[in-house]
């Protein structure tokens, strides 16, 4: 998968996760994934080297500080393939831009790994091989992983399907055609096609529809300049194709995690002990969970 729309979204977000909710509410499904996780630190001894896969800004090593604000763990180490630049947390934690596949740790030097939505955007079986060699023996991996019947799959092919239908509207696909235009004739030529697109989608759907058109409304409330308004639809184009983009690789990690499990190839690295089950939230999958023993 391509790295370049994870790349640019933890370069101009300082969000914990790239979904934008809090996990520390303890509300809804994250309310769960935050209690699945305050299970797993428990187990964690002092002097615990821990390394987080595809960790983004950072959400895990937040969640876990927030559990032991004073930790006795060695040493947190953020690992992601994305250049992150976020404040660390705390003395004990550290970033690290590096590829899963390749490591770059010593082999047997920790003693727990943990991934959140992060670990399916790999190619598993080399990841999951990479994992074994720098677990000590008896280390432990826990990972959660998009689940392709999950309430973020069906969301993701939600917007995926109203920003494609968006994209095709001239003011986004093209929106130097308007430079023609007054401001009042871009104003209502904006508004409208927003208004039919609203009118033309499932309810489930709406939603994503008034986000963008939000994002269009303040764009022609704080700009009178038509240049100006069009260079704001070109760049806000650009930031809905980045979006999808990102939405149909989550998309393709979820399909890889259901089939690297459905052949047991879970098994080949961690053959003492390991566990798979299906996080859910009012009967709804979340997430894969998956917890195994080197």
């Amino acid at each position: 998968m391509s790295q370049q729309p994870w790349q640019s979204y933890w370069q101009t977000h300082t969000t914990a996760n790239s979904f934008l909710h809090e996990y520390e509410s303890g509300e809804g499904p994250y309310g769960v994934i935050a209690d699945y996780w305050s299970r797993i630190f428990e187990q964690f001894r002092p002097e615990t080297n821990v390394i987080d896969l595809g960790a983004g800004n950072g959400a895990l090593s937040h969640l876990y500080l927030r559990q032991f604000p004073h930790p006795a763990i060695g040493k947190w180490q953020n690992i992601d393939f994305a250049h992150i630049h976020c404040e660390t947390a705390h003395a004990c934690v550290e970033h690290i831009q590096a590829d899963m596949h390749a490591l770059p740790l010593s082999a047997n030097s920790v003693q727990q790994a943990v991934s959140m939505y992060g670990l399916e955007y790999s190619d598993l079986e080399q990841s999951m091989s990479e994992i074994s060699r720098v677990l000590v023996s008896n280390g432990q991996l826990h990972c959660l992983l998009h689940h392709p019947e999950s309430i973020i799959s069906l969301q993701s092919h939600i917007t995926i399907n109203v920003s494609e239908r968006l994209l095709k509207v001239d003011f986004l696909s093209d929106p130097q055609s308007l430079s023609s235009m007054t401001y009042e004739q871009i104003k209502l030529h904006c508004l409208k096609g927003l208004n039919a697109h609203l009118h033309s989608v499932d309810i489930n759907a709406q939603e994503d529809v008034k986000l963008i058109g939000q994002k269009v409304f303040n764009i022609l409330q704080f700009n009178t300049s038509v240049v100006v308004i069009c260079e704001c639809l070109q760049k806000l184009a650009a930031a809905i194709a980045a979006q999808s983009q990102r939405l149909m690789q989550q998309l393709e990690a979820a399909a890889q995690a259901k089939s690297f499990f459905a052949a047991n190839k879970h098994k080949a690295q961690f053959v003492n002990e390991h566990s798979l089950e299906v996080l859910t939230y009012n009967d709804r999958p979340i997430a894969y969970a998956f917890s195994g023993i080197k």
